[in-house]
């Protein structure tokens, strides 16, 4: 694969992942009452019914003044969840937030509201959105990304030491190896317990209890194993045993590919069907990603050695042409088994998402470069290609870091976090958005908590009504909480409505309008607007 061609598939990647967001999460397919619904009597039990098996972690209850509503533990029945009120419901308006983990072990929420005998006119506040969840989350990634970084530094210099002939690494590399293996162990040790702790909203102190313990391993326990055991075969490669000879080699290979592959036993390649090519792909992705992140330090040390370098540079560019053809065919893969739908490139996801694919971007140029212009100005005696290889080479690992820290915040960022899109400027009772050719005024009328209209008035570039086939309103309250759903009625071509009591509370409200344009075609537009 040349170049130019390995260019071209991380464009074709890049517009993959624009087309839509990742599936492998858990959604809700319906429930019992239906969001939005009146029942005549009070329900038995409340049903939330997913796509995919699904772990309970949170559930509360509230009546529309603000009361909280004791439930039963949950009953798990395959891909539907069902929740006893301990006692029977009164007449009044309800608001259930819940909180599951899916397969892949990212916890994801929603809220379902419905009223028994008639829908009330005025909510008052609920409980607001645990600030334990952010905290948490910060924990996770930070520490997701510590493990990250030790397993491409230890695990792919292994691999490297075992794949190019680079002579013996300087004591100071061994020591430094050494110690992203042993940081790389600590934080993969620890990630199940802060993990367990984000889907469950530990307090701090709950850390130290099983609980939390006991979700995470769930969740991370046999990619963990795998990884710990990659790499208690790989220390004593670092530390001590000649990494120019074989058994030295051997060892430190299998352990490096044995601790990246962990890397693919949990996550997102554990929800995607079918279930074993989502594995092989997230593997060689790993092992890929990992040889080429984990060649740049010991290659800044090889290229103090003159007679050394030119050799092992030809080597290791022959076999990074293939990895990086590797690395972008997996990740097109992965991206098919994964994507479908649109992806929201205004929320927490897409921005990450567009955020690394320029740093690969940039780190695929400075590798182009360093394999048709330095590596043979090196082997043909350029005096000036060794400082110039050097500085490249220090370029990409800074790059590889942002790649490393954006990969841990997209492990712990479900692809669509319903209204978590751009905020607009505040308004009294309307606002106006516009994006990709289409225009949209949203306005709230009384813009009072309880009842209101919104009114939503569609437009494409010529400012004429634009008439879709689809509208619906995502309606997220100030706090935190769970976003509401709603379609919107078509009253007019290019104008719709909605009329209920989802504005509950006072506050900022976050409203975003999905239209849906064309059979394949979906867009978003957003807007805040305070509600009195």
């Amino acid at each position: 694969m040349t170049p130019r061609a390995l260019i071209r598939a991380l464009v074709l990647l890049g517009g993959l992942l624009a087309a839509g967001p990742a599936l492998a999460h858990a959604a809700l397919t319906g429930s019992e009452p239906a969001d939005g619904a009146v029942a005549a009597a009070p329900p038995d039990a409340i049903v939330l019914r997913f796509n995919e098996p699904v772990a309970p972690v949170s559930a509360n209850l509230s009546r529309h003044d603000g009361a909280a509503v004791a439930l039963q533990p949950p009953r798990v029945e395959g891909g539907a969840l069902r929740f006893h009120p301990a006692e029977p419901l009164a007449e009044g308006g309800y608001l259930l937030r819940w909180r599951v983990v899916s397969a892949d072990g990212h916890p994801i929420g929603g809220a379902l509201q419905f009223a028994v005998g008639a829908m009330p006119p005025e909510w008052r506040p609920a409980a607001e959105a645990d600030p334990r969840e952010a905290a948490w989350w910060w924990a996770v990634v930070a520490v997701r990304g510590l493990a990250y970084a030790g397993l491409l530094l230890a695990a792919g210099g292994g691999l490297f030491f075992a794949l190019v002939p680079a002579g013996p690494p300087s004591p100071e590399l061994r020591r430094g190896l050494t110690a992203a293996l042993l940081l790389a162990a600590a934080a993969k040790i620890l990630l199940p317990g802060l993990t367990g702790a984000l889907l469950t909203l530990a307090a701090p102190a709950e850390l130290l209890a099983a609980a939390p313990w006991r979700a995470g391993v769930a969740t991370l326990g046999r990619g963990t194993a795998v990884t710990l055991l990659g790499l208690l075969l790989l220390l004593p490669a670092l530390a001590r045993m000649p990494l120019d000879r074989w058994p030295g080699r051997m060892l430190a290979g299998l352990g490096g590919a044995a601790a990246l592959a962990g890397l693919s036993l949990s996550g997102h390649a554990a929800a995607a069907d079918p279930r074993w090519l989502a594995t092989v792909a997230a593997a060689l992705h790993a092992l890929c990603a990992g040889f080429w992140a984990g060649a740049l330090w010991p290659l800044l040390g090889v290229l103090r050695r003159e007679p050394a370098a030119a050799r092992a540079l030809r080597r290791f560019s022959t076999l990074a042409v293939g990895a990086v053809g590797l690395l972008v065919a997996t990740g097109l893969l992965q991206a098919g088994l994964h994507l479908g739908g649109r992806l929201d490139l205004h929320g927490p996801y897409g921005q990450l998402v567009v955020a690394k694919l320029l740093a690969l971007a940039t780190l695929l140029s400075i590798a182009v470069e360093n394999k048709r212009a330095l590596t043979p100005a090196l082997a043909a005696g350029d005096a000036t290609a060794a400082p110039r290889l050097a500085r490249n080479i220090r370029s990409e690992i800074g790059f590889m870091a942002a790649v490393v820290a954006v990969t841990a915040a997209l492990g712990a960022t479900p692809p669509r976090q319903p209204g978590a899109h751009g905020h607009g400027a505040p308004v009294p009772v309307a606002a106006t958005a516009a994006g990709e050719g289409i225009a949209a005024r949203i306005a709230v009328s009384p813009g009072r908590a309880g009842h209101n209209t919104v009114t939503v008035a569609l437009s494409d570039g010529r400012g004429q009504p634009l008439a879709v086939a689809e509208a619906r309103l995502r309606l997220a309250a100030p706090g935190g909480a769970e976003p509401l759903e709603r379609a919107l009625r078509m009253e007019a071509p290019g104008r719709y409505s909605l009329a209920g009591p989802e504005l509950a509370v006072p506050g900022a409200w976050t409203l975003t309008v999905e239209a849906l344009v064309s059979d394949f075609e979906r867009r978003s537009l957003t807007v805040t607007v305070p509600i009195q």
